[in-house]
């Protein structure tokens, strides 16, 4: 692991905050543990290189577990990924509280040349100037159909693996995350390795769907507390939501609750946000609180790029412009309505209290080349009334895009044309290194995706981070950070149909594309920085 260095102080300023550190070695040390608390863990290892004293008490346990949570509040880490803290060393503590910080600081170097940096056209795959580790795990399958996996997820934390087959959902305990590499091998050359594979636990538990039921679609975990996190999966005529933990004591998947429809819908999108279920339909937007037995059925007409939700509000994007439109109220579900039609959707008589998207296009639609939006994964945490979200437009005749990052203010409600304010724009990068649909995640305040070069079988799968825009690279207070640059390398995957990518703990779970059936087999896969 490299841990991050102390920046470079100037002599100058050196001479004059001398005075300062030697009366802070004056206060009682309650003091100063109580004021080393509020440090981020990289500065805080810093800190503990000045002097025997404060090395002392930078090295207090309490100190490094409570900088454990602050990086996985700031990563949106899942918590037990690292439980018991009380079982990991002092040692293994600070290695996870410093690991996603030492991860996006060392990206960089072990990267290929920064995407989009200078005027040459930028080169694709070429490899990193020093080797990488890469480890990897094969997760063991055993179950009686022996149907493929069709979806896989690594929840943040790098901890637990969601898997579904058409016929059940199952979740993988790789136990406790000590900064360690599973415990598996890598080649000489750090590709995965093949002739002495690893395997992981069986599955911790396993829920077959409902009789007569075929899975077809799961959506992506969201955190419900400190301690657990729930899903859904979309079946023939049905949407089961489910939940998991408290963790890691309850690994077990428990089914909480169904909502049985008529499948007469065409569905393109499905989350969960709370207590409620959202669902996209071509037709409309159905929203379901599965705690309370209520439900609303939004009537829509027109397309747009991107549909997603914050609190009470409906979120949707057309290019840069957008359009907020408040929830309205949920009504309880019919009784003995099982199925449930919805003809609010299937035969409107009227366009009553409906979502025209039109009006997105309507309103000044920016002239700009052909773009797209991404937004977050569904575990990350928005802002209180903001919403973030990225948008790649093409930049000229080379194939290559600029990301800019974006954060929409929803607290002035309902509109077309909300206000967004840009965070960051990058050097133009190749189009084939552009997130993808599946949402990004971030590491240390970078924008942290995977990507697939090439088409399958032969794409080769790579992991791009953006460089300049992080918490530390930020300047508090500081506006735009222009001209963010990429850097961009291999996994050691060539071909996948499915990824998930955690890069807070390093660590993608794929399903490779491989003629070999033993290849096919879904595999989790350790970046060693």
């Amino acid at each position: 692991m490299i841990v991050p260095g102390p920046a470079h102080v100037d002599s100058s300023l050196l001479q004059t905050t001398m005075p300062l550190f030697r009366g802070l070695l004056v206060l009682p040390p309650e003091l100063l543990l109580s004021i080393f608390q509020h440090i981020d863990p990289p500065d805080l290892f810093s800190l503990g290189q000045t002097c025997g004293r404060i090395r002392s008490l930078a090295s207090n346990r309490h100190l490094w577990e409570s900088a454990l949570k602050t990086t996985c509040r700031l990563n949106q880490l899942f918590e037990p990924s690292y439980h018991p803290i009380a079982a990991l060393s002092l040692a293994e503590v600070q290695s996870v509280a410093l690991g996603p910080w030492s991860s996006s600081d060392s990206f960089a170097s072990l990267s290929s040349p920064y995407l989009g940096h200078g005027s040459s056209s930028p080169q694709v795959g070429h490899p990193p100037p020093r080797r990488q580790r890469i480890w990897n795990m094969i997760l063991l399958c055993e179950w009686e159909d022996n149907t493929e996996m069709q979806d896989i997820c690594v929840v943040p934390g790098g901890r637990y693996v969601l898997g579904s087959t058409e016929t059940l959902v199952c979740i993988w305990d790789l136990g406790q995350n000590t900064g360690s590499p599973l415990g598996a091998s890598a080649n000489k050359d750090g590709s995965m390795g093949r002739y002495d594979p690893v395997y992981s636990p069986v599955p911790a538990h396993l829920l077959h769907a409902p009789t007569g039921s075929m899975i077809w679609s799961m959506s992506e975990p969201t955190p419900v507390g400190s301690s657990s996190f729930r899903f859904v999966t979309g079946q023939n005529s049905s949407f089961c939501v489910y939940e998991v933990g408290p963790l890691p004591s309850d690994c077990y998947i428990r089914r909480i609750a169904t909502l049985f429809l008529a499948p007469t819908l065409s569905l393109d999108d499905l989350w969960i946000q709370g207590d409620r279920l959202f669902i996209q339909y071509r037709e409309g937007l159905l929203v379901w609180d599965f705690i309370l037995s209520t439900y609303v059925a939004v009537p829509t007409r027109g397309d747009v790029s991107m549909i997603t939700t914050r609190g009470d509000f409906f979120v949707a994007w057309e290019g840069l412009n957008t359009g907020v439109w408040s929830i309205p109220p949920l009504r309880p579900l019919p009784p003995d309505k099982d199925p449930m039609d919805l003809p609010e959707l299937t035969s409107p008589v009227e366009f009553i209290n409906g979502i025209d998207f039109n009006l997105i296009l309507n309103e000044g639609l920016d002239h700009r080349p052909a773009c797209r939006i991404r937004i977050p994964s569904p575990w990350y945490s928005f802002p209180s009334n903001a919403v973030e979200f990225i948008f790649l437009c093409e930049e000229d005749a080379e194939q290559r895009v600029s990301i800019e990052r974006y954060i929409m203010n929803i607290t002035s409600g309902e509109g077309i044309g909300s206000p967004s304010t840009l965070i960051s724009s990058s050097h133009p990068i190749p189009v084939l290194l552009a997130p993808e649909y599946e949402g990004y995640r971030t590491l240390c305040g970078s924008l942290a995706a995977t990507v697939t070069t090439g088409l399958p079988p032969h794409g080769e799968v790579r992991a791009i981070h953006s460089v300049g825009d992080g918490f530390r690279s930020r300047p508090k207070g500081a506006g735009i950070v222009d001209k963010v640059r990429y850097g961009s390398q291999g996994i050691g995957v060539v071909g996948a149909e499915i990824i998930s990518y955690c890069p807070g703990s390093g660590r993608v779970a794929c399903v490779p594309i491989n003629a070999d059936v033993a290849e096919t087999q879904p595999r989790i896969i350790c970046i060693g920085y």
